[in-house]
């Protein structure tokens, strides 16, 4: 016990120094660290790594050994804590139970002042673009990418009937900053597509009001299964 106990006074802080340095690393070169966070973040993640590196180092060559004892054993759990749940989340979105409540069904930045009359649809169309210039879109034939969502308590609280969604969020500086997109699909649905899957969508896109609410709807829409993005959310432009 006694071993024990000198091996955590003389190791516990490089260690803690250590993973999470190689946590961080890990994060950085495959770029894992877009599930929680956007691409802003790069540069103050390398500045981690480069401090947590002389940390490490000056924590290896203190000679004198310090304290170690219950709160300190508390105090290092802690510490590691974040560690256990970056590795666990590793890969794992937002998706359908999260976007029940966060969802709020409405098109609160349609913008009233633009014309679609002369405005050619971009390959690209997001639910992003959508929601940002829905008038501009009023009408138009678009194809889009995002998770399914099926029977979604306040898209059956508003239309009186269960409605799927095709959804995604959108975050501005992380995960925990995610806001929901998302749109009605009216039309030929596979009833064997699961919540989350991510299908591609193509139909007519409308703005409709129900209620106090605005409705974003892709009316006759079909939908076939397509594979994940290597992003899965959507950046913010503000």
């Amino acid at each position: 016990m006694k071993t024990l106990i000198e091996a955590a006074r003389r190791w516990r802080l490089p260690l803690v120094c250590f993973l999470w340095m190689f946590c961080l690393l890990g994060l950085l070169a495959r770029r894992r660290y877009e599930t929680f966070l956007t691409a802003n973040f790069l540069p103050i993640l390398a500045l981690a790594v480069m401090a947590l590196l002389p940390m490490t180092l000056c924590a290896l060559l203190r000679r004198a050994s310090p304290r170690f004892g219950a709160r300190e054993a508390l105090a290092t759990a802690i510490v590691l804590l974040p560690l256990v749940y970056i590795r666990h989340a590793d890969g794992i979105t937002l998706g359908a139970s999260a976007l029940q409540t966060r969802y709020v069904g409405t098109g609160a930045l349609v913008n009233r002042n633009g014309s679609s009359a002369d405005l050619a649809v971009p390959e690209d169309t997001s639910l992003l673009t959508l929601f940002l210039d829905a008038d501009k879109f009023e009408g138009k034939d678009v194809t889009l990418v995002g998770m399914l969502a099926k029977g979604n308590p306040q898209v059956v609280e508003l239309l009186g009937e269960k409605r799927p969604l095709i959804f995604r969020f959108v975050i501005n500086c992380c995960a925990a900053d995610a806001a929901p997109i998302a749109l009605v699909l009216e039309g030929n649905v596979a009833d064997s597509m699961r919540d989350d899957d991510w299908i591609e969508a193509t139909g007519r896109f409308r703005v409709r009001k129900v209620d106090r609410f605005e409705l974003l709807v892709l009316e006759e829409a079909t939908i076939r299964p397509t594979a994940a993005p290597s992003q899965p959310y959507l950046y913010s432009l503000w």
